[in-house]
């Protein structure tokens, strides 16, 4: 059983590493967008031709820490808010939660700019529940013609049922 528990947690191990790795391309592409937005207006001057990606207004998306639960399968419910620059909530969006890259699903956010769901049976997957365990879960809003894309990470703390 200890050979078995070592090799689970050096698959986690790795597993962490790539995540750790595509996070930081990431980032990366995220950094060089983000300065390429800064050059443009400068770049494209008063004629209008560059101005629409500043119209977009960007976002906070916060994801709240959760307890997974073991009972029969693992479950656990993802909680993530959508505000605007101002702080101020935004209805009807919608907003996407994965681990490790996998879709658990999706939800639309309320009035309060909230989005919840609960996992269901896709933490039936015991190498998923271990990732959701060491790497947490990702809430993703993809943006719209008037919002900048955003993402938030949460941890998944593990509950007996």
């Amino acid at each position: 059983m200890s050979e078995k528990t070592d090799q689970l947690k050096q698959q986690l191990l790795e597993s962490q590493i790539e995540d750790l790795k595509k996070e930081n391309e990431q980032l990366r592409n995220e950094n060089a967008s983000l300065k390429n937005q800064q050059s443009v207006p400068s770049q494209s001057g008063p004629s209008g031709g560059g101005s629409s990606p500043a119209k977009k207004q960007g976002v906070r998306l916060t994801a709240s820490s959760t307890k997974g639960t073991i009972g029969g399968q693992a479950s656990g419910k993802c909680k993530a808010t959508l505000l605007d620059k101002d702080g101020e909530p935004i209805e009807g969006e919608t907003i996407f939660f994965k681990i490790d890259g996998k879709d658990l699903g999706q939800q639309i956010t309320d009035g309060n700019g909230v989005a919840e769901i609960d996992s269901g049976s896709h933490l039936g997957d015991p190498l998923l529940w271990g990732k959701a365990l060491s790497n947490g879960y990702q809430a993703v809003f993809n943006g719209t013609k008037d919002y900048k894309p955003a993402t938030a990470n949460a941890t998944v703390e593990p509950g007996i049922f």
